[in-house]
């Protein structure tokens, strides 16, 4: 399965943005806090909106995150960072150290109040199973 393309052939790729709400890492998600980890309305539109402005289609929330996609070219413009989109459409940070550093954009370059609201901005990992995965 190859990637969608924009009008110019610049493959369109799709990244999950979790908002800085909800559990740590030393916090486990359970049905007791689920109303706890839903982000605030007014944060989900705010955070979503500056990435619209940013040239990104944004997609409904579902706990603490919601999707973001568009062409390759505006991810490295607004994270001014390198990507790789594999022939399965798996994308990668180029030059990121570690398996969870390439999969995970680097927020440096956001607008500070965008940065704040957002914990990270990742890419799905390929499965490790089925077709052109590497398990069993």
């Amino acid at each position: 399965m190859s990637p969608a393309s924009s009008s110019g052939g610049d493959p369109v790729v799709s990244a999950l943005v979790v908002l800085e709400h909800g559990p740590t890492a030393d916090d486990a998600a359970r049905a007791a806090n689920a109303d706890e980890l839903r982000a605030p309305q007014a944060l989900v539109d705010t955070v979503s909106g500056a990435f619209r402005n940013l040239g990104f289609q944004t997609h409904r929330a579902v706990g603490n995150s919601f999707a973001i996609d568009a062409p390759r070219s505006t991810f490295e413009r607004v994270f001014a960072a390198k990507l790789s989109v594999g022939a399965d459409g798996a994308v990668t940070v180029a030059g990121a150290g570690g398996r969870r550093g390439a999969f995970e954009l680097p927020l440096q370059a956001l607008p500070r109040d965008l940065r704040r609201a957002v914990r990270a901005v990742t890419f799905s990992e390929p499965p490790a199973f089925g077709p052109g995965g590497s398990g069993p």
